[in-house]
């Protein structure tokens, strides 16, 4: 993430009252959706009486108004957020001498807690010419691994300072690049891999000005390790258990002599040519005592296990129970399915037949079966037509085992390689959407037969027109 000199940057920190950082990444996503945010941190306030248990800020970019002083700019950028928290525009304070030094002008606001559920809200603007010098919420990693060529457009690593409670506890940063064109759908990604490895902070950063370029994220937590062992070993033995957990061979893992001090290394051994699924793997760095990719000082953190998801419960619907008897008689187990997930895949495909189209997603869905349910599935398929010159769609059904879309969906996106996804449900992955739309475009389909864009749609219980088809005749 990188700021220009006519770029306004408007922060918003909020603390967050959630018991997992899993649950924090949903809810600062939602707002930072809301106000059109592209860039969001998370992370533990080290406190242990009662209180909010996360904090995160989430920042937008927005070009300056060449016409506009640089006072009226900050204001105009901060506006979303004043009127999302209702906060007047009038306690919004612009800081500095305007005709003196624009780069010494920036606006804050410092409020109680006005949002639900316990959000103290911080909002801060600055000028890009001032963030660049001087990044306050995302500061530049002391020893980034930076590929000038790949990533000239982005910001790849930023340091987290409150990494560790005690100055020899293992500190891992995994780094990872998510195929996601927006921040909706790089959480969508980051949730399952956050829950099930753990951590106390996570990072989302965009890797460069197009929405092709992807997301980087950050993912960082503390490991238990052997206080018997010197600090090479230790480094070394949390290196391999998060290389297992992602998996990459255990043997990558290394320590490296670093210009301050030995930190343990682990490097993707493929390129990203070679990588499959939307999330690729970029790298893993161990430090004792705080982040691997930052010289910082330590204060207070902590780590926090997620609990188990609670089951979804099933959809409501309007049957009386005679009528869901006849159902269950027409369509047998239909009752257990309905919290479970099924999936809508509509596939646009170049072509000039309706069946070189059908042909196209059969053979996709086929591909990504084994991704999305744990048992054999079924698909129904369902209309084809002409869609552009020289386009076909074709639609299907399918039904998964899973009771969590969340899960289903990451199985999906990381069945995918060589493309990007979107989501056109804004934000989505929260317990009160009913469906979960996204969107995969494919790099370089130009083909006869190639998929140029797919559609999917989750929801829980079958689709509404196999609902109607059912209830035909009861």
């Amino acid at each position: 993430m990188r700021f220009d000199d006519n770029d306004v940057v408007t922060s918003v920190h909020l603390d967050v009252d959630a018991d997992t950082i899993t649950e924090a990444l949903d809810r600062s996503c939602s707002i930072a959706e809301m106000l059109e945010c592209s860039t969001l941190r998370v992370g533990s306030r080290g406190i242990e009486e009662d209180g909010p248990g996360y904090s995160s800020v989430v920042t937008s970019v927005t070009s300056r108004d060449s016409s506009s002083s640089i006072g009226d700019s900050l204001l105009a950028a901060a506006c979303p957020a004043l009127e999302k928290f209702r906060f007047s525009e009038d306690r919004y304070s612009i800081i500095g001498d305007e005709e003196e030094d624009e780069s010494e002008v920036f606006a804050d606001l410092v409020a109680p807690p006005r949002f639900f559920p316990k959000m103290g809200v911080t909002v801060s603007s600055v000028s890009g010419f001032t963030a660049k010098h001087a990044r306050a919420d995302y500061p530049e990693a002391d020893y980034p691994f930076r590929s000038r060529e790949t990533y000239d457009s982005g910001r790849v690593h930023s340091v987290f300072a409150d990494a560790a409670d005690q100055p020899d506890e293992v500190v891992v940063r995994t780094q990872l690049w998510l195929a996601a064109a927006d921040l909706t759908t790089a959480v969508g990604l980051l949730r399952q891999p956050l829950y099930e490895w753990g951590g106390q902070a996570v990072e989302l950063l965009p890797a460069g000005a197009r929405a092709e370029d992807g997301y980087h994220a950050a993912l960082l937590g503390t490991v238990a390790s052997d206080a018997s062992t010197n600090r090479e070993e230790r480094m070394l033995a949390a290196g391999r258990d998060t290389a297992r957990f992602f998996g990459i061979p255990e043997d990558s893992a290394i320590v490296e002599q670093w210009p301050r001090e030995s930190i343990g290394v682990v490097r993707n051994p493929r390129t990203r040519g070679n990588s499959t699924g939307a999330r690729w793997f970029e790298g893993i760095y161990v430090r004792l005592g705080a982040d691997p990719l930052g010289i910082v000082d330590n204060s207070t953190s902590r780590f926090e296990s997620d609990e188990d998801p609670e089951e979804d419960d099933l959809p409501e619907d309007d049957l009386t129970d005679e009528q869901l008897s006849e159902f269950v008689e027409v369509f047998s187990g239909l009752r257990d399915v309905l919290g479970q997930v099924w999936l809508v895949v509509s596939a646009e495909v170049r072509c000039s037949r309706g069946a070189v189209a059908e042909n196209a997603l059969r053979n996709l869905l086929d591909d990504i079966r084994p991704r999305v349910s744990a048992e054999e599935t079924w698909v129904i398929p369902e209309e084809t037509s002409e869609c552009d010159t020289g386009k076909y769609r074709a639609q299907a059904s399918m039904h998964t085992f899973g009771r969590d879309h969340r899960r289903v969906l990451d199985g999906l996106m990381n069945a995918l390689d060589d493309g990007i996804w979107r989501g056109s449900t804004r934000p989505w992955g929260t317990d009160t959407n009913e469906e979960t739309a996204i969107r995969w475009s494919p790099f370089g389909a130009t083909g006869e037969g190639d998929i140029t864009e797919l559609t999917v749609r989750a929801s829980y219980g079958p689709p509404k027109w196999l609902w109607e088809q059912c209830f035909e005749g009861l």
